[in-house]
């Protein structure tokens, strides 16, 4: 990522930061087309994670359930449509 004109700025950012933060710092820099760190480098750019679980076939279904009563509470409150889980991609897929 860094090159001869933007080494000074990217150490200059990692000081003091977990590698963790630098990483982060870089992939969104990468993301956007930047060359150079955020100069306000003090918060965690809003970037999307990832969260992979895995789950037995019985939890899987118990999860869901929950889930979707949950939506479901929800929509009552803020007086919605019913939400539709198939938009949150492929269910009960097993994972290879």
């Amino acid at each position: 990522m860094a090159t001869a004109e933007t080494e000074k700025d990217w150490i200059a950012f990692a000081a003091g930061k977990t590698s963790c933060q630098v990483l982060s710092e870089v992939k969104d820099a990468q993301e956007k087309g930047r060359k150079l760190p955020r100069k306000d480098g003090c918060s965690m750019p809003n970037r999307k994670m990832r969260l992979p679980l895995e789950f037995s076939r019985e939890e899987y279904e118990i999860l869901t359930k929950a889930l979707s009563q949950f939506g479901q509470e929800l929509v009552d409150l803020h007086g919605e449509e019913k939400i539709s889980t198939s938009a949150a991609g492929p269910a009960g897929r097993p994972i290879s």
